[in-house]
């Protein structure tokens, strides 16, 4: 009996290892995709306003 528990418990634990490891990776892929977009966004805006200077300083 003692022996079936203990697998159980071995089983249970590496479950929750498991779900841990999984929320670790869902966590930190969301992290990169938000940071990605941001980075996107703030360079598509450096373009732009570069743009927009080019323009007034050179009346294009």
């Amino acid at each position: 009996m003692a022996q079936n528990t203990r697998n159980v418990a071995m089983q249970f634990s590496l479950k929750n290892n498991i779900k841990r490891s999984n929320i670790i990776i869902i966590i930190t892929c969301s992290f990169v995709i938000v940071f990605t977009a941001f980075n996107h966004l703030y360079l598509s805006m450096g373009r732009y306003w570069n743009v927009r200077v080019l323009e007034r300083r050179f009346s294009l």
